[in-house]
């Protein structure tokens, strides 16, 4: 198979498995949102699922990332149509931004300065 081919495969089940992810959450909740249950929604195997995202933890912080980038996309297109005051809302997004970049991962954080365990498969 051509790199080029691999590449778009590799890409496809990354997008698949961070929309299960968010699909199952939603439909079950976040306790019960095991890889397993995502891994069948986005109809791979569990070796590729760990293959791109080795926990959970990293699984959920990337879909949540997604979903973040597209809302502040979204927000920034509605933005830019009101453009004389663009410069009112620049800290706003910049404020957005921060939280997507450094507030999303900690979402996992349990104060205890360490990731907790949610790498649970069952």
């Amino acid at each position: 198979m051509s790199d080029r081919k691999t590449q778009a495969r590799s890409l496809d089940t990354r997008r698949r498995l961070r929309e299960a992810t968010l699909d199952t959450i939603v439909e079950v909740g976040l306790p019960r949102a095991s890889t397993p249950k995502i891994n069948q929604r986005a109809r791979v195997s569990n070796g590729a699922q760990q293959h791109h995202y080795p926990t959970r933890s990293e699984l959920i912080v990337s879909s949540l990332e997604d979903l973040t980038n597209e809302y502040t996309d979204q927000l920034d297109h509605h933005l830019g149509a009101v453009a004389p005051r663009r410069a009112h809302h620049g800290p706003a997004l910049d404020r957005i931004n921060r939280h997507r970049t450094r507030a999303l991962p900690a979402l996992l954080d349990r104060g205890h300065g360490r990731r907790p365990n949610v790498a649970w498969t069952r």
